[in-house]
C-alpha cells in the first residue's frame, strides 16, 4: 500500500522503508512518511527484509508490499494472533484481489481464493505478514536467496526449530495491475526463487524430497488447481494456470543456469 495510507492506518508504528537501490527518487519520497529509509544496495529481497528487521526496535515486524491494502484492524489481528501462541513465529492474512479489470487479474483472484486462502498452520506465509522480531533476529533470512523463495526458506528453518507459521481468518485487499506479460513475469519470479531454494537444500534432501520440490508447481498449479477451478465454475481461467506453471518452470530453469554459471 501507499506509505501515506500505512502511516494513516497505523500512525504509532515504526515505519521503515528498505529501498532496492533505486535511482528514481523513491528514497526522497519515502522520507516524507518513514521513520527510517535504508538501502539494500541491490543485494536482494532476503537481505532487504533482514535489514528492515535489524533496524527495528519493536517486538513485531510486518512486511507490506506496494499492492497490499492494510488496515489498523488487520495489523491488530496479526499482532493478537502472535501474542496468543508462544510458538507461532509468523502470520499472514487471507487475500482478496479487488477491482479486477483483466483476465489475468481475475485469474490471480481465483488462485488466491481456491489455492492460498486456507486459515490455519501453513508451510509458508507471504506478504503482507507479521513476525516476532526476537525470533527472526535469531533465525534470519538467508541473503543467498535473492528471489521469491526468501519466505519459503525462512519458514522451513523456523519449522525445523519448532516454530509454526499460519494464515489467520482476517483478510487483506490487494490491487493488481496485470496483463499477460506481468502475470508471466510474476510466476517466473516465483520460479527463480524455487531454483535458489532447491539449490540450497537439495544436497541435504532425500530423493523423494527432491522429487516433491521439483514437481510441486506441476502438482499444485498444473493438476490440483484446474480441478478446483473446474469445481468452482471458473473453467475459463484454467489456461492461466498452465501459463503460470510453465512460467514458473521457465524461471526455475533460467535461474538454475545462472547459478550453475556462477558456480
Amino acid at each position: 500500500g501507499s506509505l501515506a495510507a500505512v502511516r494513516r492506518e497505523v500512525p504509532k508504528a515504526q515505519l521503515i522503508v528498505v529501498d532496492g537501490d533505486s535511482n528514481d527518487g523513491s528514497p526522497d519520497i519515502a522520507k516524507k512518511y518513514a521513520d527510517l529509509v535504508v538501502s539494500d544496495q541491490g543485494k536482494g529481497l532476503a537481505y532487504a527484509r533482514q535489514l528492515g528487521i535489524n533496524n527495528s526496535d519493536r517486538p513485531f515486524v510486518a512486511f507490506i508490499g506496494p499492492d497490499n491494502l492494510v488496515t489498523r484492524n488487520l495489523m491488530y489481528a496479526m499482532q493478537y494472533a502472535l501474542e496468543a501462541d508462544a510458538m507461532l513465529a509468523a502470520v499472514a492474512p487471507q487475500t482478496e484481489v479487488i477491482d479486477t479489470k483483466t483476465y489475468w487479474e481475475r485469474a490471480t483472484k481465483y488462485i488466491y481464493q481456491y489455492m492460498i486462502n486456507r486459515p490455519g498452520p501453513t508451510e509458508v506465509v507471504g506478504t503482507p505478514c507479521m513476525y516476532k522480531r526476537e525470533i527472526v533476529s535469531r533465525i534470519q533470512y538467508d541473503p543467498a536467496i535473492r528471489a521469491a523463495a526468501d519466505d519459503t526458506d525462512l519458514s522451513l528453518r523456523l519449522k525445523e526449530a519448532g516454530y509454526t507459521v499460519a494464515v489467520i481468518e482476517a483478510y487483506t485487499q490487494e490491487k493488481n495491475d496485470l496483463d499477460r506479460a506481468g502475470f508471466s513475469a510474476r510466476w517466473r519470479w516465483y520460479g527463480k526463487g524455487d531454483a535458489e531454494f532447491y539449490s540450497k537444500h537439495r544436497d541435504s534432501w532425500t530423493l523423494r524430497r527432491r522429487l516433491q520440490s521439483l514437481t510441486h508447481p506441476l502438482r499444485k498449479y498444473g493438476i490440483r488447481a484446474p480441478l478446483l477451478f473446474l469445481r468452482g465454475g471458473t473453467l475459463r481461467y484454467i489456461p492461466a494456470l498452465y501459463i503460470a506453471t510453465w512460467s514458473r518452470y521457465r524461471g526455475w530453469w533460467d535461474r538454475s543456469r545462472e547459478l550453475k554459471r556462477h558456480g
